[in-house]
């Protein structure tokens, strides 16, 4: 038989709780150490043996704890039951000190509720913690980078304002980047209220705005947030153009100030976005042609466009040919107030208004009329910045040569201006 050990050569070890109290035995069999703990529950003695000292201490504890709070229950568990919940508490206590079994199991019933069934922890935890290993930037921080990077790169100041209109996309989402969820970018989409083509645009921007998070190191590589957010269907719609009665009443009822917008959109085809930028150093009258550079087309590409007679006279009414061609910022305003100025005017007891206006009107006009008149798609198209296929798809049947050639010799000297 083993020699005794030292810390048995006295009394057996007693743990006491308050009046509650356990004792552990040295009890030797067979040649092997043993440890009984002895304990009262009931009225009756209760022992349980082990083969090490320090299990037989820590049940001790625990059997105290439960003997003087009154709980029993812990204390009626198998063999195999009371295994595992002594390695439980020990996992937890080594990688989490002092955080009770119990609180760890509230915390897990918890979070396994937000889950779908059959979900486990460990992958949204892995998630989650793949996530803070990012620097947190906000969509407005990094939309400043990717900016400022654009900028080094000299790209068109046309591409560089396209790509600030996601400033509505970073004032909706203040939180990282990292934790916008696709369906929250699909809602912000959806509640922008745009048209498909327009929808698909930004959708694009958004896509760029992410590559460049993930070039930056703010998302994982793998990072499929924009893969979800679908495209809209765009349709082919009818392309709507003002009659040469129609641009007549335009010019007849614009303000002076904005006859020079009006008959460059109707007869030049410029885009609106486009003769706002335009000044007059780019209007050549004894040439013929507007220049709209890079930086202010569309399509960040030089085109000229040719001055119709008719365009040029028009133009010739505007006393101070330098600056820019519009001072006023709000087209869309004083477009809608020119509309409500032709039907205050004609009044009638119609219950539909005389005029409306049509969304893109003077330029889809300009390219029907420009196209019925020359039978080129490809001339067309370089004249308005656009595709031939595209101008060859939606203008070729929208209206007649005769037509056209009335549009085109509308000039100042119908009207009393």
């Amino acid at each position: 038989m083993k020699k005794l050990p030292a810390r048995w050569s006295k009394e057996p070890t007693v743990i006491k709780k308050g009046s509650t109290s356990v004792t552990i035995y040295y009890t030797p069999n067979n040649g092997t150490e043993q440890y009984t703990l002895a304990y009262y529950l009931g009225g009756k003695r209760k022992r349980k043996r082990y083969s090490d000292f320090a299990e037989a201490k820590e049940q001790g504890r625990r059997i105290l704890q439960k003997l003087s709070t009154g709980d029993f229950e812990a204390l009626r568990l198998s063999g195999e039951e009371r295994s595992i919940y002594v390695h439980a508490t020990r996992t937890l206590e080594s990688a989490y000190p002092g955080v009770s079994l119990l609180q760890a199991v509230e915390e897990y019933v918890t979070a396994k509720r937000l889950l779908p069934e059959m979900v486990s922890l460990t992958e949204p935890c892995r998630e989650y913690a793949q996530k803070r290993s990012y620097p947190e930037r906000t969509p407005g921080e990094v939309l400043e980078e990717l900016i400022q990077s654009k900028r080094g790169l000299s790209v068109s100041d046309v591409y560089l304002r396209d790509l600030q209109r996601l400033n509505r996309f970073a004032k909706a989402f203040t939180s990282p980047i990292i934790s916008i969820q696709t369906a929250q970018i699909e809602i912000f989409l959806d509640n922008l209220k745009m048209a498909p083509r327009t929808r698909n645009n930004y959708r694009r921007n958004l896509i760029t705005l992410y590559q460049f998070a993930e070039q930056r190191g703010y998302l994982p590589k793998s990072c499929d947030v924009m893969d979800g957010v679908g495209k809209a269907k765009e349709t082919d719609q009818d392309v709507e153009v003002f009659s040469p009665q129609e641009i007549r009443t335009i010019l007849t009822y614009a303000r002076k100030e904005m006859i020079s917008f009006f008959s460059i959109a109707a007869f030049g085809g410029l885009r609106t976005a486009e003769i706002q930028r335009l000044d007059w150093s780019e209007i050549d009258l004894s040439q013929g042609h507007i220049e709209v550079i890079p930086s202010k087309s569309k399509t960040a590409s030089r085109r000229l466009v040719p001055i119709r007679e008719n365009l040029r006279r028009w133009l010739e009414l505007e006393p101070k040919k330098n600056g820019p061609i519009i001072l006023i910022k709000n087209v869309a305003k004083q477009i809608s107030e020119l509309v409500n100025r032709i039907n205050d005017t004609n009044y009638t007891l119609k219950t539909e208004p005389c005029f409306s206006w049509k969304h893109n009107g003077l330029r889809h006009s300009y390219i029907s009329y420009r196209l019925a008149e020359l039978q080129d798609s490809a001339k067309v198209a370089y004249e308005a910045g656009n595709s031939p296929n595209v101008v060859f798809k939606n203008y070729r049947k929208v209206v007649t040569p005769s037509k056209s050639q009335e549009w085109f010799s509308i000039t100042p000297d119908e009207f009393k201006l």
